[in-house]
Protein backbone atom coordinates (compact mmCIF):
# COMPACT_ATOMS: atom_id res chain seq x y z
CA UNK A 1 0.00 0.00 0.00
CA UNK A 2 1.10 3.55 -0.79
CA UNK A 3 0.30 6.73 0.67
CA UNK A 4 0.02 8.30 -2.62
CA UNK A 5 -3.21 6.25 -4.39
CA UNK A 6 -6.24 5.09 -2.94
CA UNK A 7 -8.93 3.20 -4.34
CA UNK A 8 -12.45 1.76 -2.93
CA UNK A 9 -13.24 -0.50 -5.86
CA UNK A 10 -12.49 -3.98 -4.57
CA UNK A 11 -11.53 -6.03 -7.61
CA UNK A 12 -12.65 -3.74 -10.99
CA UNK A 13 -10.35 -2.64 -13.26
CA UNK A 14 -7.49 -4.30 -12.10
CA UNK A 15 -5.23 -3.55 -14.78
CA UNK A 16 -5.92 0.49 -14.52
CA UNK A 17 -5.59 0.27 -10.93
CA UNK A 18 -2.36 -1.12 -10.55
CA UNK A 19 -0.72 1.48 -13.08
CA UNK A 20 -2.72 4.09 -11.66
CA UNK A 21 -1.05 3.35 -8.37
CA UNK A 22 2.41 3.03 -9.99
CA UNK A 23 2.26 6.67 -11.31
CA UNK A 24 1.22 7.76 -8.15
CA UNK A 25 4.34 6.44 -6.27
CA UNK A 26 6.47 7.50 -9.26
CA UNK A 27 5.26 11.01 -9.78
CA UNK A 28 4.64 11.36 -5.72
CA UNK A 29 1.05 12.29 -7.08
CA UNK A 30 -1.89 12.20 -4.32
CA UNK A 31 -4.65 9.96 -6.54
CA UNK A 32 -7.76 8.73 -5.26
CA UNK A 33 -9.94 6.19 -7.64
CA UNK A 34 -13.69 5.80 -5.98
CA UNK A 35 -16.94 4.89 -7.19
CA UNK A 36 -18.79 7.40 -5.95
CA UNK A 37 -17.98 10.73 -3.38
CA UNK A 38 -17.16 8.71 0.16
CA UNK A 39 -19.82 10.06 1.84
CA UNK A 40 -22.48 9.02 -0.63
CA UNK A 41 -24.22 6.14 0.99
CA UNK A 42 -26.10 4.98 -2.00
CA UNK A 43 -25.06 1.79 -3.82
CA UNK A 44 -23.45 2.32 -7.38
CA UNK A 45 -21.82 -0.93 -7.76
CA UNK A 46 -24.08 -1.24 -10.91
CA UNK A 47 -22.19 1.40 -13.02
CA UNK A 48 -19.03 0.26 -15.16
CA UNK A 49 -17.50 3.38 -14.07
CA UNK A 50 -15.21 5.24 -11.89
CA UNK A 51 -13.93 8.69 -10.93
CA UNK A 52 -10.37 9.84 -11.00
CA UNK A 53 -9.53 12.35 -8.63
CA UNK A 54 -6.16 14.69 -7.72
CA UNK A 55 -5.43 18.27 -6.54
CA UNK A 56 -5.48 20.39 -8.90
CA UNK A 57 -6.58 18.43 -11.70
CA UNK A 58 -9.93 18.02 -13.62
CA UNK A 59 -12.50 15.99 -11.86
CA UNK A 60 -12.52 12.58 -14.34
CA UNK A 61 -15.49 10.39 -14.96
CA UNK A 62 -14.31 6.97 -16.69
CA UNK A 63 -16.37 5.00 -18.72
CA UNK A 64 -15.36 1.37 -18.74
CA UNK A 65 -18.06 -0.37 -20.83
CA UNK A 66 -21.00 1.31 -20.09
CA UNK A 67 -23.87 2.23 -22.85
CA UNK A 68 -23.57 6.24 -23.30
CA UNK A 69 -27.20 6.71 -21.94
CA UNK A 70 -26.22 4.91 -18.58
CA UNK A 71 -22.39 6.65 -18.78
CA UNK A 72 -24.16 10.49 -19.05
CA UNK A 73 -26.43 9.38 -15.98
CA UNK A 74 -23.40 8.47 -13.90
CA UNK A 75 -22.12 11.58 -14.45
CA UNK A 76 -24.92 13.59 -13.53
CA UNK A 77 -25.21 11.45 -10.21
CA UNK A 78 -21.66 12.48 -9.42
CA UNK A 79 -22.56 15.65 -10.28
CA UNK A 80 -25.38 15.53 -7.96
CA UNK A 81 -23.48 14.11 -5.08
CA UNK A 82 -20.34 16.60 -4.70
CA UNK A 83 -23.32 19.44 -5.11
CA UNK A 84 -25.31 18.05 -2.10
CA UNK A 85 -21.95 17.49 0.01
CA UNK A 86 -20.90 21.03 -1.11
CA UNK A 87 -24.41 22.85 -0.33
CA UNK A 88 -24.53 20.70 3.23
CA UNK A 89 -21.25 21.78 4.32
CA UNK A 90 -21.85 25.64 3.42
CA UNK A 91 -19.63 25.96 1.16
CA UNK A 92 -21.58 27.95 -1.32
CA UNK A 93 -21.91 30.77 1.60
CA UNK A 94 -18.40 31.32 0.24
CA UNK A 95 -17.67 30.27 -2.93
CA UNK A 96 -21.42 30.74 -4.74
CA UNK A 97 -23.39 28.45 -6.85
CA UNK A 98 -21.90 25.18 -7.30
CA UNK A 99 -22.28 24.44 -10.90
CA UNK A 100 -20.75 28.11 -12.35
CA UNK A 101 -17.51 26.40 -12.03
CA UNK A 102 -17.93 22.39 -12.12
CA UNK A 103 -18.02 22.41 -15.19
CA UNK A 104 -14.96 24.13 -15.84
CA UNK A 105 -13.60 21.37 -13.66
CA UNK A 106 -15.60 17.72 -14.91
CA UNK A 107 -13.63 15.89 -17.66
CA UNK A 108 -15.60 12.83 -19.07
CA UNK A 109 -13.71 9.75 -20.17
CA UNK A 110 -15.99 7.87 -22.87
CA UNK A 111 -13.32 5.06 -23.65
CA UNK A 112 -10.97 4.22 -20.89
CA UNK A 113 -8.41 3.93 -23.84
CA UNK A 114 -7.70 7.18 -22.96
CA UNK A 115 -5.82 6.04 -19.88
CA UNK A 116 -3.35 3.86 -21.38
CA UNK A 117 -0.76 6.73 -21.65
CA UNK A 118 -0.83 8.45 -18.26
CA UNK A 119 1.66 10.86 -18.78
CA UNK A 120 -0.27 12.42 -21.84
CA UNK A 121 -3.50 12.09 -19.95
CA UNK A 122 -2.67 13.71 -16.59
CA UNK A 123 -1.11 16.79 -19.16
CA UNK A 124 -4.61 16.69 -20.41
CA UNK A 125 -6.49 17.41 -17.19
CA UNK A 126 -3.81 19.24 -15.51
CA UNK A 127 -5.29 22.95 -14.83
CA UNK A 128 -3.44 25.66 -15.23
CA UNK A 129 -6.21 28.27 -13.57
CA UNK A 130 -5.04 28.93 -9.84
CA UNK A 131 -9.38 29.44 -9.04
CA UNK A 132 -9.80 26.59 -10.90
CA UNK A 133 -6.90 24.42 -8.90
CA UNK A 134 -8.07 25.42 -5.64
CA UNK A 135 -12.04 24.62 -6.36
CA UNK A 136 -9.93 21.06 -7.53
CA UNK A 137 -8.61 20.43 -3.89
CA UNK A 138 -12.11 21.66 -2.42
CA UNK A 139 -13.97 18.91 -4.42
CA UNK A 140 -10.95 16.12 -3.88
CA UNK A 141 -11.51 16.93 -0.06
CA UNK A 142 -15.28 16.39 -0.40
CA UNK A 143 -15.33 13.34 -2.30
CA UNK A 144 -12.80 12.32 -0.03
CA UNK A 145 -14.39 12.87 3.20
CA UNK A 146 -11.32 15.15 4.55
CA UNK A 147 -14.09 18.12 5.18
CA UNK A 148 -12.55 21.48 6.09
CA UNK A 149 -13.82 23.92 7.97
CA UNK A 150 -15.45 26.90 5.94
CA UNK A 151 -13.47 29.06 7.77
CA UNK A 152 -10.22 27.54 5.45
CA UNK A 153 -12.69 27.61 2.37
CA UNK A 154 -12.53 31.29 1.09
CA UNK A 155 -13.17 32.44 -2.45
CA UNK A 156 -10.02 34.03 -4.28
CA UNK A 157 -6.58 32.55 -3.96
CA UNK A 158 -4.93 33.51 -1.38
CA UNK A 159 -2.06 36.24 -1.93
CA UNK A 160 -0.02 36.29 1.58
CA UNK A 161 1.97 33.58 3.16
CA UNK A 162 -0.22 33.98 5.98
CA UNK A 163 -3.37 34.12 3.84
CA UNK A 164 -2.00 30.40 2.19
CA UNK A 165 -1.54 29.18 5.60
CA UNK A 166 -5.15 29.97 7.15
CA UNK A 167 -7.02 28.84 3.78
CA UNK A 168 -4.85 25.74 2.99
CA UNK A 169 -7.05 22.67 2.54
CA UNK A 170 -6.38 20.09 4.63
CA UNK A 171 -6.31 16.31 2.49
CA UNK A 172 -6.22 12.74 3.96
CA UNK A 173 -3.61 10.47 2.08
CA UNK A 174 -4.18 6.96 0.77
CA UNK A 175 -2.96 5.68 4.01
CA UNK A 176 -5.27 8.08 6.16
CA UNK A 177 -8.17 7.62 3.91
CA UNK A 178 -7.91 3.38 4.18
CA UNK A 179 -8.03 4.21 7.93
CA UNK A 180 -11.03 6.05 8.00
CA UNK A 181 -13.23 3.99 5.28
CA UNK A 182 -11.78 0.52 5.25
CA UNK A 183 -11.97 -2.07 8.21
CA UNK A 184 -8.92 -2.73 9.40
CA UNK A 185 -8.51 -6.30 11.23
CA UNK A 186 -6.65 -5.39 14.00
CA UNK A 187 -7.49 -4.94 17.72
CA UNK A 188 -5.48 -2.26 17.96
CA UNK A 189 -4.49 0.67 16.01
CA UNK A 190 -1.76 3.51 17.31
CA UNK A 191 -2.13 6.45 15.52
CA UNK A 192 1.24 8.53 15.67
CA UNK A 193 2.65 11.91 15.01
CA UNK A 194 4.06 14.96 15.96
CA UNK A 195 1.96 17.66 18.10
CA UNK A 196 -0.43 19.22 15.59
CA UNK A 197 -0.12 16.89 12.90
CA UNK A 198 -4.24 16.34 13.10
CA UNK A 199 -4.27 13.05 14.89
CA UNK A 200 -6.94 13.42 16.70
CA UNK A 201 -8.87 14.88 13.49
CA UNK A 202 -8.32 11.22 12.09
CA UNK A 203 -9.79 9.98 14.99
CA UNK A 204 -12.72 11.90 15.17
CA UNK A 205 -13.65 11.40 11.31
CA UNK A 206 -13.25 7.52 12.10
CA UNK A 207 -15.77 7.74 14.70
CA UNK A 208 -18.37 9.23 12.66
CA UNK A 209 -17.74 6.81 10.03
CA UNK A 210 -18.21 3.87 12.13
CA UNK A 211 -21.09 5.75 13.91
CA UNK A 212 -22.76 6.61 10.78
CA UNK A 213 -22.21 3.13 9.38
CA UNK A 214 -23.13 0.60 11.83
CA UNK A 215 -26.12 2.05 14.33
CA UNK A 216 -24.98 -1.19 16.45
CA UNK A 217 -21.47 0.13 16.96
CA UNK A 218 -21.96 1.51 20.45
CA UNK A 219 -18.31 1.80 22.05
CA UNK A 220 -15.60 2.03 18.74
CA UNK A 221 -12.68 3.37 21.12
CA UNK A 222 -12.40 -0.11 22.88
CA UNK A 223 -11.21 -1.23 19.27
CA UNK A 224 -8.75 1.46 18.76
CA UNK A 225 -6.20 3.43 21.11
CA UNK A 226 -6.45 7.31 21.33
CA UNK A 227 -3.66 9.75 19.95
CA UNK A 228 -0.40 9.55 21.64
Amino acid sequence: MTTYFYCDIEDSFQQYRDRLEQYAIQHKQNIYMLRMPKNDVTDYDEYNCFMLLSPTYKVTLVNVSEKAEDFHDYCDDVEDAVSYLYTKYEYKKELGRFRTFFSELKEEVEDIVSLDNLDKFFQGISLRDSALKRYSTIVVSLCTGSINDINRVKSGVPQTLLQKVKQKIQLFDADQTRFIYQNLDKKRIRIQGLSGTGKTELLLHKLKELYTKDSNCKSPLARMAVPI
